[in-house]
C-alpha cells in the first residue's frame, strides 16, 4: 500500500484510467485486484488516508461500477469487503494470541510503537515550529524578555 498521499492518489488515478480504457469484461476481471485498495482508501475513517485520495477512490469506484455492471460489481464488492473483514479478524486474533504466548515480545512491540508515535509527534512539532513565521504561535517560544524603560 502506498503511504504517501501523492503516490496513493497516483495509483488510484491509474486504477481509474485502466478501468476507463478496458472493455467491460476486462474490468470485471480487474475488480478483485483493485477493489480492496479502493475500498480501503474510500472508506477510511481513521485519518490514514487524506481527503483528496478518498474522493479519487470514490470516483474510481463509481466508474468501475458503471463499466462492470451492477451485478458483477456488487459480487466483487461483497467479496472484497469480506476479505478486508477476514484480514482484520486474523490480525486482531494474531495480536491477541501473541499477547498471551509471548508477553515479553508483545510488551517490546508496544513500547516500540509508543516510541514511534512520540518521535513522529516530535517531528511534526519541529516542522510546525519551523514553518511558523511569528514567534509564539504554538506556545513554544519560551519566556518573553522583560521590558525595561530607561529614562
Amino acid at each position: 500500500r502506498c503511504r504517501e498521499p501523492a503516490s496513493r492518489a497516483a495509483s488510484l488515478r491509474l486504477f481509474g484510467a485502466i478501468g476507463a480504457h478496458l472493455p467491460p469484461p476486462a474490468v470485471v476481471a480487474l475488480l478483485p485486484v483493485v477493489l480492496r485498495t479502493l475500498l480501503f482508501s474510500a472508506d477510511d475513517q481513521s485519518g490514514k488516508v487524506d481527503a483528496p485520495s478518498r474522493e479519487v477512490a470514490a470516483s474510481v469506484l463509481q466508474l468501475l461500477q458503471e463499466r462492470a455492471g451492477d451485478e458483477e460489481y456488487l459480487r466483487a464488492y461483497a467479496d472484497a469487503r469480506h476479505a478486508l473483514a477476514d484480514a482484520r479478524q486474523r490480525r486482531l486474533a494474531r495480536i491477541a494470541v501473541e499477547a498471551v504466548t509471548d508477553v515479553i515480545g508483545a510488551a517490546r512491540r508496544k513500547i516500540d510503537k509508543h516510541k514511534a508515535k512520540r518521535t513522529s509527534h516530535k517531528r511534526k512539532m519541529d516542522a510546525a515550529k519551523m514553518q511558523s513565521s511569528t514567534r509564539g504561535v504554538l506556545g513554544v517560544s519560551g519566556k518573553k524578555k522583560r521590558r525595561t524603560f530607561h529614562e
